[in-house]
Formats: structure tokens, C-alpha cells, sequence
């Protein structure tokens, strides 16, 4: 495979990581009220920020952050903060709210860790 079919799978495979986690950011701001946890305002917030973070920098990595896969391990741990948030905002005793997260979270992990592990590491740049 050549150089430019290669960075040719990696542009499509980090649009469609940031696709995925721009769907589930979107499903996160909106989750609080449609699975109606949002009288639990620390964790309502929370998804709402995260969110946006996440979706911020999957945006970076499309729009010119492409050879930085850093940020998608970034993305990746905020992900397994996301998954852990419940017990830390102490919110765990709401179990919508619980396996909400963790399904978005394992979502972001998954297409945050795939987007880095495509990503070119700086020895194979060269």
C-alpha cells in the first residue's frame, strides 16, 4: 500500500471516529432529559461538558490535528472518566444514569483508541 492510500484510510478512519463521537456527545447533552436524570445536576452538567470536549477535540483531529493522536487518547480517557463519573459526582444509585455513561463512554474509548491506534507514531513518519 502506498503512502497516499494510507493517509487516505487514515482520513477516513478519523472521520468516521469523529462522526461516532459527535453522535454520542450529541446524544450526551441530550440525555439528561430525555432519559429524565436531569434533576441530578452535577452529573447534567457533566454530560453537557464532556460532551463538548470531546466533540471539540474529535474536531480538532479532523480539521487539522490529523499526525496527533494524542488527543484522541485524550478523548479515550475522557471517555473512562465519563464511564466513572457516576460514582465520583455520587450519582451511582441511578442506574439509567449509570448505564447511560457507560455505554457512551465505552463508545468514545472505542473510537477514540481506534482513531489513535491508526494514526502514524512519529519513527513511522520518517
Amino acid at each position: 500500500m502506498n503512502l497516499e492510500m494510507r493517509d487516505l484510510d487514515l482520513t477516513e478512519r478519523l472521520r468516521i471516529s469523529a462522526l461516532i463521537i459527535v453522535l454520542v456527545g450529541i446524544w450526551l447533552m441530550l440525555s439528561p432529559f430525555v432519559l429524565s436524570y436531569n434533576h441530578l445536576h452535577a452529573s447534567t452538567w457533566n454530560a453537557i461538558a464532556v460532551a463538548w470536549v470531546t466533540m471539540f477535540i474529535a474536531g480538532l483531529r479532523i480539521t487539522g490535528a490529523g499526525s496527533e493522536g494524542w488527543l484522541s487518547w485524550l478523548n479515550a480517557l475522557i471517555g473512562l472518566y465519563l464511564i466513572a463519573s457516576p460514582w465520583i459526582w455520587g450519582d451511582a444509585d441511578n442506574l439509567t444514569l449509570v448505564v447511560n455513561n457507560a455505554v457512551c463512554g465505552l463508545f468514545i474509548v472505542g473510537m477514540a483508541a481506534w482513531a489513535a491506534l491508526s494514526t502514524p507514531t512519529l519513527t513511522s513518519r520518517a
